[in-house]
């Protein structure tokens, strides 16, 4: 499937070495302000940054608008848009390669591609297209006052890294130490992409990795202010919705919400979110969902990325004929999903939200 989404959905097209990657968004209420600058801004964090681990494929991923938006404002009709891929460089050395922990072999038996050519909607690259649409959707949210931001927190050694002006969860109940707490007082990032003042990520996080090696990323994010009775019972919960945009995020392999699996050490007496007379919540281990349905609190969740597989390190693997061969990688990939993944996140809960509160304007 290339879309996302039943009442507002993103549609998107391009491969990560194709003259354009780009996409639509359908059912966009009429009316809503573009803020291309904001836009524009998500893009910047999803993009690449100087430092060393981050890749040296350098796009300046300007977005250009089709059609849906006049007079700073979308018409309700589709929005399109596109986006140059400007620097694009096929790693000729990995392309009879079968990437460990890629696409390659997967694509290959699906497909019946004979090359990495065929990979292509298979690179991250894909992932601008989510930022546009979920920035649009973000803005559509701004008039309901709903908020989302996502945080990177113990990746390899490092135990935080907020982007964060208050942002984690009033009832996460997430334990810091003295430092890291000084750190969110003071709305620093512990990591280097984000914050090159503060070593400490750069420092934990790297300092027992080979060179060339890479490392996986626990990112959390938070939904504010969303109204109770987003989400259908049985088969299209909130959370259940929320699970499958995170999960097609390039490398996810994990998703909890709430408590998740800290829930099965817990017994019932603990758990239990219990309501007020004014029907108000002393806890919130359930994430802001009961029984598939938004209770008006916050929403919190928890998503593990693996490593990133492309390694600048020699691997053993095989080549697409079965023969036995070594492949390297270059420096065209990053050595951690996050920091750019944190706009991603946020883009898919941004889509997953605005599918529902378009889903209930209408009825």
């Amino acid at each position: 499937m290339n879309s996302f989404g039943t009442h507002f959905i993103l549609s998107d097209y391009g491969g990560t070495h194709d003259a354009f990657i780009g996409g639509s968004i359908t059912g966009c209420p009429a009316g809503v302000e573009i803020d291309l600058a904001f836009i524009q801004s998500e893009l910047a964090r999803r993009a690449p940054s100087s430092h060393s681990n981050s890749t040296q494929r350098r796009e300046p991923d300007k977005v250009e608008f089709l059609s849906g938006i006049e007079n700073g404002k979308t018409t309700g009709t589709p929005i399109q848009f596109r986006i140059p891929n400007e620097d694009i460089q096929p790693d000729l050395g990995m392309l009879h390669v079968i990437k460990p922990s890629h696409a390659s072999y997967t694509y290959k038996m699906k497909y019946g591609i004979t090359d990495n050519s065929g990979t292509g909607r298979a690179s991250a690259r894909q992932t601008v297209c989510r930022v546009v649409g979920g920035a649009i959707a973000k803005l559509f949210l701004k008039k309901f006052g709903i908020e989302i931001n996502a945080w990177e927190y113990d990746t390899k050694n490092c135990k935080s890294c907020a982007k964060s002006q208050n942002l984690l969860p009033q009832s996460s109940q997430r334990i810091f130490t003295k430092e890291h707490k000084v750190l969110f007082k003071n709305k620093f990032s512990l990591c280097p992409f984000v914050c090159p003042l503060c070593p400490l990520w750069l420092k934990t996080s790297f300092e027992t990795v080979p060179s060339g090696d890479t490392i996986g990323a626990l990112i959390h994010c938070v939904i504010k202010n969303l109204p109770a009775g987003l989400g259908e019972p049985v088969y299209d919960k909130f959370d259940a919705r929320l699970a499958y945009a995170m999960l097609s995020i390039n490398a996810c392999k994990g998703f909890e919400i709430g408590k998740g699996f800290t829930a099965a050490q817990m017994q019932g007496t603990e758990y239990n979110d219990i309501q007020n007379p004014d029907f108000s919540f002393q806890s919130n281990n359930d994430g802001g969902v009961q029984a598939g349905i938004t209770n008006g609190q916050e929403v919190y969740f928890s998503v593990a990325f693996k490593p990133i597989p492309t390694l600048q390190i020699e691997q053993h693997t095989i080549d697409f004929e079965g023969n036995p061969i070594t492949c390297i990688g270059n420096n065209r990939n990053d050595r951690c999903v996050s920091p750019r993944v944190l706009p991603v996140v946020e883009a898919m809960a941004a889509l997953v939200v605005a599918d529902f509160m378009v889903q209930y304007s209408k009825m």
